[in-house]
């Protein structure tokens, strides 16, 4: 059964993870250092569902962004 897990941080939210989805516009989001993301992270590609982060900053950090509607 799969349940829901609550996180301290978004980093801690991401550690481990094969993929992300992005689906909020919270400002945190938006500050997170992308390389830390890319380190923490066994995968690398991150949905943004609402187009929020900077597509070319997300790759730079060596993640493959896939944007909703771009």
């Amino acid at each position: 059964m799969v349940g829901v897990e609550f996180a301290d941080s978004a980093l801690d939210a991401v550690t481990g993870a094969d993929a992300v989805i992005l689906v909020t516009e919270w400002p945190e989001f938006r500050a997170l250092d992308l390389s830390a993301v890319a380190a923490a992270m066994n995968g690398t590609t991150v949905i943004d569902g609402r187009n929020f982060l900077d597509p070319e900053a997300v790759r730079a950090a060596g993640l493959l962004y896939e944007g909703i509607g771009r």
